[in-house]
């Protein structure tokens, strides 16, 4: 009653009517131009705040996280670069080839670049610099050398950006001594370029060929020059030249967790420790000559300005004793607060008090852990690293293999850049190379050979990382594939069917010297699945398996789907 009341007694007559006051549609005024500036203020305020990364910023950032360095650089190394195997268009025919391509990669040590380099590549600078050295008096690569990347600044043409070049601006030592003196150099890598040293080897057309490069591109930079040629250089880039590395995104969140670790001591005393009232004198109560009563401080009292006109000379003596007492109440809190900390005593006067004031707050135990986790949390994004990988627990390790998945994702791009440049390296290497290989016959017939060309091969280098269930998935299809050979040649198949299936079937050449008898007991055994290389075929999936909970269960059903595959396979060729 009393709202309707209300809402009644609100409209008025119609003998009150007046124009109305109040509008009921049209938009609040407002100062575009003053809300844009304070906008760019914010924005240049907190761009401020952000670090100006160096390479010496850069190498003490990842030297201090131990997040980053202890456990994002070994997993990235340990799954992306763990191993890897050569595909090509049939695996049995081309197996003497297989094994000098992986004996060459081995002989210049690819993967363990690789593995050097990752820290650089993926983490601290975005770039990874080989250059190419031969064997002496030959084209055949020896090793890759690495460069410092932090040094290297690479320039690309901008009307062809397939002439680059790369410039290393660096200061080397010029003793073995531990405190030797630095001198400047500055190597050039320019397309066509040739060997050139100054003051050691000087050629006159490597000169010729750099300054004609030198005049076009108005480079600067020629302290103790040497030049070589640009294809020299195996060159890798996570970011594009000139932009930010990796690291610069969260270089702001590593100082701050190290602050926040540092300092969460002084947190936790400024919430918890006591608050200490130190007391100095004391009110004396005296009784005037009327007899009023009154509160009389025993400390000195700061005179009034009024006095210092009427009586400078008293003034200036009450003045003295205030700023005298006062000096010594800040020396008696610092001493006290030395003795808390020293834990020593402390004496005083018997017109001073102590008084401790205990806190009545405290500090949740999931502070620290949630600021902590926040700022992991953002380094780990930054370099696609869920670390769900390595805190998942209970029910939240049956989601980690969809977190692994979202893992390679990620880093598939860095995947096939390493693919890239080992595939270039390959080819260099074999293509136009011609491989005969001789093949098993019958007793009474002539050893019959086999010829063919890299191009035959169809090689592709392939960065494996071992699952327990992809392998189980692959040892599964392995002995489907497997018991269909099994059941053609049951069925009375012969050879050359059987062949072409196992063929079609991604198998390559059978030896089906024997088909058709049955052995006691098999003796040769082929894999129904490639899980790498065979020097790699021993390496335990323990360490990469990412369901965590079931992988025992897992690796069972692998060796028992692997073992019937295997006995398929040997029913078949009668081994």
């Amino acid at each position: 009653m009393k709202l309707f009341s209300f809402f009644k007694s609100a409209i008025p007559s119609k003998k009150s009517q007046l124009p109305s006051v109040g509008a009921t549609l049209g938009k609040v005024g407002s100062n575009e131009y003053e809300n844009y500036s304070r906008m760019l203020d914010w924005l240049k305020n907190t761009k401020n705040k952000i670090p100006v990364a160096d390479p010496a910023l850069r190498k003490d950032s990842y030297d201090v996280d131990p997040l980053i360095k202890g456990t994002i650089v070994p997993f990235l190394k340990n799954v992306l670069l763990q191993d890897y195997d050569i595909m090509t268009a049939d695996n049995k025919r081309f197996a003497q080839a297989i094994k000098d391509i992986s004996s060459y990669l081995d002989e210049i040590a690819l993967m363990e670049a690789f593995r050097e380099d990752a820290p650089d590549l993926l983490i601290r600078t975005g770039h990874s610099y080989r250059r190419r050295d031969y064997v002496p008096g030959s084209e055949r690569l020896a090793k890759l050398v690495r460069l410092e990347p932090s040094s290297i600044q690479t320039y690309e043409d901008p009307w062809d950006s397939n002439i680059v070049a790369y410039h290393q601006h660096i200061d080397v030592p010029d003793s073995w001594t531990k405190d030797s003196p630095t001198v400047t150099v500055d190597c050039w890598f320019i397309p066509e370029g040739l060997p050139y040293i100054q003051k050691e080897f000087e050629d006159e057309k490597a000169l010729e060929i750099f300054n004609r490069v030198a005049q076009k591109h108005k480079i600067q930079n020629k302290q103790n020059l040497r030049v070589d040629s640009a294809d020299r250089i195996i060159a890798m880039h996570r970011v594009n030249p000139g932009d930010p590395a990796p690291i610069d995104s969260v270089i702001l969140a590593i100082w701050l967790k190290r602050l926040l670790l540092v300092n969460s001591p002084n947190l936790i005393f400024r919430v918890l420790s006591p608050f200490i009232h130190v007391v100095s004198g004391k009110l004396l109560e005296v009784t005037d000559n009327d007899g009023t009563k009154r509160l009389v401080p025993s400390v000195p009292q700061k005179p009034s300005e009024a006095e210092k006109e009427n009586d400078p000379e008293m003034y200036n003596a009450l003045a003295a004793d205030y700023n005298a007492w006062k000096a010594a109440i800040k020396r008696a809190i610092r001493d006290i607060i030395n003795a808390l900390r020293d834990g020593s005593a402390y004496a005083s006067g018997p017109d001073m008090e102590i008084k401790v004031v205990e806190s009545g707050r405290d500090v949740s135990y999931k502070l620290i852990d949630i600021l902590n986790n926040l700022l992991n949390n953002e380094i780990g994004q930054a370099f696609g690293f869920p670390l769900a990988l390595i805190s998942a627990n209970g029910s939240e390790l049956a989601t980690s293999r969809t977190i692994l998945q979202f893992f390679n994702s990620v880093n598939a791009g860095a995947r096939r850049d390493y693919q890239a440049v080992a595939d270039q390296l390959i080819r260099e290497r074999f293509e136009g190379m011609t491989w005969i290989v001789e093949v098993e016959s019958e007793e009474d017939e002539e050893p019959d050979s086999d010829t063919y060309s890299f191009k035959d091969l169809q090689a592709e280098f392939l960065l494996i990382t071992p699952d327990v269930k992809d392998a189980l998935e692959q040892a599964e299809a392995g002995l489907k594939k497997a018991q269909e050979l099994e059941t053609l040649s049951r069925v009375g198949a012969s050879k050359e069917d059987v062949q072409a299936l196992a063929d079609e079937r991604g198998y390559g050449m059978l030896g089906l010297d024997n088909y058709g008898q049955t052995a006691a007991a098999p003796t040769q055994t082929i894999p129904a699945f490639n899980m790498g290389r065979s020097t790699s075929a021993g390496r335990s999936t323990a360490e990469t398996d990412p369901s965590g909970s079931d992988g025992d269960t897992l690796s069972k059903k692998l060796r028992d789907a692997y073992e019937a595959a295997r006995k398929a396979a040997g029913d078949l060729l009668g081994n």
